[in-house]
C-alpha cells in the first residue's frame, strides 16, 4: 500500500487519466448546476498492489472569514473505487491529507464540502463543522452555497466568526 502527493503540475498524462477515471466511477455525472473550479496544487492518491483505489485534491487559497484572511487547504475530489468502498481507503488518504495541511502546507485550516450523511464520517478524522454562511464564486458573481461544510484546525488558530467567503470557485 503507497500513499502518493504530488504537485498537479508533476502529474503524468497517465497519473491524470487514472485519478480522473476514479473520480468519475465514484461521484458519475455532475447532477448540478454549480462550476467547480479545475485548481490543482496537490492531487494525493492510494495504491494498492499497483491499482489506484482513492484520491483527493488538495488547493491552497486564501479565503476571508467575516473580516479575517485565513489561508485554507481545500480539500475536494475525494472518490474511492466504487469496487473498493468501505475497506478504510478514503480515511487513509485523508488522514495523510491531514498530515500534509499541519506539515508541509502550514495553512491556517483544512475546508471541505460534503453532503449532510458525510459529516459524521468527516468528524471521525477531526474535521468540525461549520454552521456559518457560505460564499462562493460563480460565473455570474457571488452566490451562498448550502452545502455542508467543515474545517481542520492546523495552525492552532480559533476559527473566526462571520461568513467564510472561498475567494473562488467552491472545490
Amino acid at each position: 500500500m503507497s500513499l502518493i502527493i504530488k504537485a498537479a503540475s508533476k502529474i503524468t498524462p497517465d497519473q491524470a487519466r487514472r485519478l480522473d477515471a476514479v473520480c468519475e466511477l465514484a461521484y458519475g455525472p455532475d447532477d448540478d448546476d454549480l462550476t467547480w473550479t479545475d485548481e490543482e496544487d496537490w492531487r494525493m492518491w492510494l495504491e494498492v498492489e499497483g491499482e489506484l483505489v482513492s484520491c483527493l485534491t488538495i488547493i491552497e487559497r486564501d479565503a476571508r472569514v467575516g473580516d479575517v484572511a485565513v489561508r485554507l487547504g481545500g480539500i475536494g475530489g475525494v472518490a474511492t473505487l466504487p469496487s473498493q468502498q468501505h475497506k478504510g481507503y478514503a480515511g487513509r488518504v485523508m488522514l495523510g491529507a491531514a498530515d500534509f495541511l499541519h506539515e508541509t502546507l502550514r495553512v491556517d485550516f483544512g475546508h471541505l464540502l460534503c453532503s449532510p450523511e458525510l459529516v459524521a464520517y468527516y468528524a471521525s478524522f477531526g474535521w468540525q463543522p461549520l454552521a456559518a454562511p457560505l460564499w462562493i464564486d460563480q460565473p455570474g458573481g457571488k452566490v451562498a452555497l448550502q452545502h455542508s461544510h467543515m474545517m481542520l484546525p492546523c495552525s492552532g488558530r480559533s476559527w473566526p466568526a462571520g461568513t467564510l467567503d472561498l475567494c473562488g470557485l467552491p472545490w
